[in-house]
């Protein structure tokens, strides 16, 4: 769990500043450590500057409460390949507790693993604007492709998928970008390196997500449109497809009406 000691400058190395550069320091520790089989006082004779006397930093790395400098996160990748990926993946940014503007936000898009990008922006209108989903018209099957296999990537497409329903005042997205996480969380739990994330970071996105303010707008009225959605799909497949994705859909749909009555104590909680 982190707390606001975590926070204070350290004497040596660069001072965390953010809850997010906590997890990311831990994360990027954890990933290091999993690859390499090493514990800190192991890594800080691997990589400190002098063997005979280590800078003990890699316990400060473990802890979050330090981060490491970007040419150290480079030269240890040398040693332990894929680790860097773990520290500048455009998660980091996507989480961070401020406003995204487009611009900003389509770069971090864009550096997301195609794999997932390619389900965030429908092709053609890459160049033009981030914020045409390819899957926007069925937002329960965006849900289900972000939460098929967990990954980083995946956690950064969902994420990236709320930044752009808070843009777009799209209800709909946002409380399904609330069940997507909450499935991943615990698909996490499951995931060397991403489960050290559960539940202090998906904890935190939700609460901040609890936050976002739309104009009224009734569950009965995204309801219908999730509606017309299903039946727009349904035509296309074929007939031994219908029943599985009408209970999908319904599974679904009891859950984000759930968590829309969550939101709304939480915004009444709140005096919003």
């Amino acid at each position: 769990m982190y707390n606001a000691y975590m926070f204070r400058a350290p004497k040596t190395g660069r001072p965390t500043r953010t809850v997010v550069e906590w997890f990311r320091n831990r994360t990027w520790f954890a990933a290091v450590s999993y690859h390499s089989g090493k514990k800190p006082y192991a890594l800080d004779r691997e990589f400190s500057a002098s063997r005979a006397k280590p800078a003990c930093l890699w316990a400060k790395y473990a802890r979050g409460t330090t981060g490491p400098s970007e040419q150290l996160v480079l030269r240890v990748n040398e040693t332990y390949k894929h680790t860097s990926l773990w520290y500048f993946h455009p998660v980091w940014d996507l989480a961070a507790d401020s406003a995204i503007p487009p611009d900003d936000l389509r770069r971090l898009i864009r550096k997301i693993e195609p794999k997932v990008r390619n389900n965030l922006i429908r092709q053609g209108t890459e160049g033009n604007s981030p914020f045409w989903f390819a899957l926007e018209y069925d937002p329960i099957l965006v849900l289900e492709v972000f939460v098929q296999q967990a990954s980083i990537a995946s956690l950064a497409g969902i994420i990236a998928m709320i930044r752009v329903a808070e843009l777009q005042q799209n209800q709909l997205l946002h409380l399904t970008g609330h069940v997507a996480l909450a499935h991943h969380a615990e698909a996490a739990r499951d995931v060397s390196i991403l489960n050290g994330l559960v539940p202090d970071f998906y904890a935190m996105m939700i609460r901040r997500m609890l936050t976002t303010k739309y104009s009224e707008t009734k569950p009965v009225k995204i309801l219908e449109g999730m509606r017309k959605s299903t039946q727009s799909r349904i035509a296309q497949r074929d007939e031994a497809l219908i029943g599985q994705l009408a209970a999908r859909r319904l599974a679904h749909r009891d859950e984000i009406l759930m968590l829309w009555a969550m939101r709304k104590t939480a915004l009444e909680g709140l005096g919003a």
